[in-house]
């Protein structure tokens, strides 16, 4: 399987007329995936003396336990509809698997990275695959509307402004911004293509169980690595110890953060919001909604008193994103509407011959 063959990948006749209908309702999405996914770095980041791999086991522990009646709903609910042969695939598993080990190994060295630069240059640099995806589409000469190569520049621009914003100060402790933000830049190529590797899972499968899968595979890695790498005791691992214990999120001082705020808002609406956009939109365009994260996760990394407040460049450089955005989204629909007319066309014509 190729880069090529996955960005243009056929898609159901069913799936196109989802994305033509739901336009509105994706715009929704994005709002509520915007607003709620920005909050998973500042909040993680309140888990203080805890490992980074088992916050990994807490989060995606509480995720998978949320999807299950959610999953079991919606199995019930489409099982006629789903093509059980396209399902149970090497295929399909491997594309979950992949996406699910990009997104594991990108969002562990994102959290590293977010302890050394700031809560807005972690979202908008992590988040720039959408950029990326254009910039394949033009090269590989798959159809791309002047409107989205215009938005993509303005989306350059944008975030080079906002990265360049030597204003805005992380308070607390010692941080090195450059070393943060490569890290980044890392992590930045794994989520794009585990959003690649997703958009073709959902084609299959509901979204929700897609991300459902995800949980139980970022579970099983970060409690392996945890099993494999920690000086503790198993009886501690599989404890209630607030720092080393599987269950420590079952603790006084987490159990509030871990079940009311983190999974429910941040993982469930947040990135399940994320999910569903895929439904709707192409996903470069859902990996360019990313960006509309940064300001809103610099805010709420200011209330927590993890970053200084943001300067003008940053809310210059989240204007121009959005402007950028905006015209990557219109230009993206324009780009599906002559891609139906081409085949309505190509319809008309072999109609037209089969009369003759």
């Amino acid at each position: 399987m190729n880069i090529s063959e996955v960005l243009s990948a056929e898609v159901s006749p069913a799936f196109e007329q989802k994305q033509e209908k739901g336009f509105f309702k994706g715009i929704i999405l994005a709002v509520i995936a915007v607003v709620c996914s920005s909050c998973i770095m500042p909040f993680v980041n309140l888990y203080e003396d805890v490992p980074l791999a088992m916050i990994g086991v807490w989060r995606y522990q509480l995720n998978f336990l949320y999807c299950i009646p959610i999953t079991l709903y919606l199995w019930k609910k489409n099982k006629k509809s789903l093509d059980y042969n396209e399902i149970f695939t090497w295929t399909t598993l491997s594309e979950i698997l992949i996406a699910a080990s990009l997104t594991c190994i990108g969002s562990t060295i994102s959290f590293v990275g977010s302890k050394e630069t700031l809560v807005s240059h972690v979202t908008v640099l992590c988040n720039s695959g959408g950029v990326l995806l254009i910039i394949a589409n033009i090269i590989m000469m798959i159809a791309v509307n002047r409107f989205e190569i215009i938005g993509t520049c303005g989306v350059v621009v944008g975030i080079i402004m906002l990265i360049s914003d030597n204003s805005s100060k992380k308070l607390g402790g010692e941080t090195n911004i450059l070393y943060g933000d490569f890290l980044c830049i890392i992590s930045m190529p794994m989520f794009t293509l585990a959003f690649i590797f997703n958009s073709r899972a959902i084609r299959k499968l509901p979204s929700l169980i897609v991300f459902h899968c995800f949980c139980l595979i970022q579970l099983c890695y970060f409690g392996v690595y945890c099993l494999t790498t920690y000086n503790v005791s198993t009886s501690e691992l599989f404890s209630r110890d607030p720092q080393t214990g599987f269950f420590g999120w079952t603790q006084p001082q987490w159990l509030p953060l871990s079940t009311l705020v983190i999974t429910p808002i941040c993982g469930i609406i947040g990135v399940g919001s994320y999910i569903f956009m895929l439904d709707y939109f192409p996903v470069h365009i859902v990996a360019g909604m990313f960006l509309m994260k940064p300001f809103t996760a610099q805010i709420l990394g200011c209330i927590l008193g993890q970053d200084g407040l943001p300067s003008l460049g940053t809310y210059v450089g989240t204007t121009i994103i959005s402007i950028g955005l905006g015209l990557t989204i219109f230009g993206s629909l324009k780009t599906q509407e002559e891609e139906i007319k081409k085949l309505e066309d190509y319809e008309s014509l072999e109609m037209s011959l089969i009369e003759c």
